[in-house]
């Protein structure tokens, strides 16, 4: 298998380009309650600044650069929601298929005390002296 390298790049002109190079955020660096993220360095400034932009479970979008801090919004997480790296409508059907996973959990547990509950009053009931029948009484 022949060696290989990638580079994924964006490129983002608000009046003055800028290049950076992105990098997808492994697991074990997503803080609760973030699901998915990607490192932004900027390459056309030196040094090179990092930005971490970052998805919650919730659908919510952050980012670690200044304009973030001050707007709740910039031009990194744009961009990256713009090409299609932040799945905020993905992350939202996950959310809302997991609550209908959980009620059905809970339901399904309900029904399950409900059917021991039956069957221990039914032990119950045939492990106790029988009742003579209507035959045994006319005889």
């Amino acid at each position: 298998m022949k060696n290989r390298s990638y580079q994924l790049s964006l490129k983002i002109d608000d009046g003055l380009t800028r290049r950076y190079a992105v990098r997808p955020l492994p697991a074990a660096q997503l803080a609760t309650p973030f699901v998915w993220g990607f490192s932004l360095t900027e390459l056309t400034q030196n040094p090179h600044p990092v930005y971490r932009v970052l998805l919650a479970a919730d659908g919510a979008i952050n980012c670690t650069c200044p304009q973030w801090n001050k707007a709740e919004t910039c031009k990194h997480a744009d961009c990256l929601r713009a090409a299609g790296l932040l799945p905020v409508e993905f992350v939202l059907l996950l959310k809302a298929r997991t609550a209908l996973l959980d009620a059905a959990e809970a339901k399904l547990a309900e029904v399950s005390q409900r059917a021991l509950h039956l069957q221990s009053a039914l032990e119950a009931q045939l492990a106790s002296p029988r009742r003579r029948t209507r035959k045994a009484k006319a005889a």
